[in-house]
């Protein structure tokens, strides 16, 4: 991070970030883009350095979501799903997208890892994936929107102005309802983390749903939001349950798992035992 003082006395915070996954060129016209989109807050793109492998953005002062803890209510659950519904639409110049194939990878890779640290969970995770494999060609008929690609409440500032995305590094192309279900897997992940029952988010999901079929996203099937918000439990919080090696979070793995299981073999969210599964 780098603050400069401007010759009318007004100070300007850049930092520079490195995408070693993802040719620069391209992260920085999907930045560009969504920074012209003048129903999204995000950081403006200032410098592009592709020989470097860095791109710079100007700072944006605010508070992450995550920080809001219990005091996250349905207003800021309404809030994102407007945000949300206009990030799906805004079109952006990247070959980044979503397959069957790399989400069948995706879940092994997860998978393989969590067996690595809790290999007696081997076998659900077996019925799991076998479970999730089902219904990936129907998710792969969903057409594609713009998606963030690493969606919780980390990479949500609440600003003056409203609410500001960041960490846009990983934005890909891809069926809105996998990043829906990413948002009720991490609300579901962040009430275990404070001993709270998981169906104490379902009023704020609900409403981030409402908000964001309102705004203009698209109505999501029930059961294929289960589907995903299952496989979002195991790839993405399960596994950095694992991966981040945070204290105490290793401990959520077997409810994050069963809360997948049960999700997963459920028509919607709401049917499944979560109580009884967590």
């Amino acid at each position: 991070r780098v603050e400069l003082l401007l010759d009318d006395g007004r100070a300007l915070a850049l930092y520079a970030k490195a995408d070693t996954e993802h040719p620069v060129a391209t992260t920085c016209a999907v930045l560009q883009a969504l920074h012209a989109n003048p129903r999204l807050s995000t950081a403006r793109p200032v410098v592009c350095q592709p020989d470097a492998g860095l791109y710079w953005q100007e700072a944006i002062d605010g508070q992450p979501l995550a920080l809001l803890g219990r005091a996250f209510g349905v207003a800021h659950a309404a809030q994102v799903g407007e945000l949300l519904a206009s990030l799906h639409a805004t079109p952006v110049p990247t070959a980044r997208c979503i397959t069957p194939a790399s989400l069948r990878q995706q879940r092994r890779d997860a998978a393989q890892v969590i067996a690595t640290a809790l290999p007696p969970w081997q076998p659900m995770l077996d019925r799991l994936i076998a479970t999730l494999d089902g219904n990936d060609d129907t998710i792969a008929t969903l057409a594609p929107c713009t998606l963030h690609g690493d969606l919780h409440r980390g990479n949500l500032l609440a600003t003056e102005s409203g609410l500001a995305l960041i960490d846009l590094d990983s934005v890909q192309r891809g069926p809105a309802v996998l990043e829906l279900g990413s948002w009720i897997a991490d609300s579901i992940t962040l009430a275990l983390r404070d001993d709270q029952a998981p169906e104490t988010t379902t009023s704020q999901w609900r409403e981030l749903l409402r908000a964001y079929t309102a705004a203009g996203g698209g109505a999501t099937d029930e059961a294929q939001l289960a589907w995903a918000t299952a496989h979002q439990l195991l790839c993405q919080r399960a596994y950095r349950c694992v991966a981040n090696l945070k204290p105490g979070r290793l401990a959520l793995v077997p409810v994050l798992l069963r809360l997948a299981e049960a999700i997963a073999r459920a028509p919607s969210v709401d049917a499944a035992p979560l109580s009884q599964a967590a």
